[in-house]
């Protein structure tokens, strides 16, 4: 059985115990075709990294 899917998600959590530096996240998100993103919060290094 094979699905078409026009777009995917991904969350990206800043309180958690092992976070991942902002830069490296934008890095990994463009390396993997994300065009598009929404915040939910106005982190300083996160908004910089963009």
């Amino acid at each position: 059985m094979a699905f078409t899917v026009s777009g995917i998600g991904a969350n990206w959590g800043t309180q958690c115990s092992h976070p991942l530096p902002p830069d490296a996240v934008v890095r990994l998100l463009r390396d993997n075709g994300f065009q598009r993103i929404k915040l939910f919060d106005a982190d300083y290094d996160a908004l910089r990294a963009l």
